[in-house]
């Protein structure tokens, strides 16, 4: 029996959440989605363990509370078990800047318009 895979999806624009959960769906990810990291952090038991609570966490950057970049920063800060190269930043806005600051936190950072795309070629590379 072949373990599930699972998918941590941030982000506040519903229909993109939803989009999102159905891609991955198709990529046999169970999926657990929040609207904003602070949803998330109210529901942390997640990652009381001593392995990774998720295959892959997916994070919009502009949220209310709490952006992608300083939720990627207190997973670093709370030894997140996520492996560095499974999570993923989206973002409406992606600057050098916010792409240099994902990938200083493990994190590939993509454009929210081509993020399907980008997103299609990045789980094909993951290893099993």
């Amino acid at each position: 029996m072949v373990a599930e895979k699972t998918a941590l999806i941030l982000d506040d624009d519903a229909d993109y959440r939803q989009l999102l959960e159905e891609f991955l769906a198709d990529y046999d990810y169970s999926v657990t989605a929040y609207e904003s990291p602070l949803s998330f952090l109210g529901d942390i038991a997640h990652c009381r363990s001593h392995k990774p609570c998720f295959d892959i966490i997916i994070t919009d950057n502009q949220m209310p509370g709490m952006d992608g970049i300083d939720f990627l920063a207190m997973l670093k800060d709370i030894s997140c078990k996520v492996p560095d190269g499974r999570k993923v930043l989206i973002s409406g806005f992606l600057t050098e800047e916010i792409k240099r600051k994902a990938e200083e936190l493990g994190s590939r950072a993509f454009k929210k318009l081509t993020a399907v795309t980008e997103l299609s070629e990045w789980l094909d590379a993951l290893p099993a």
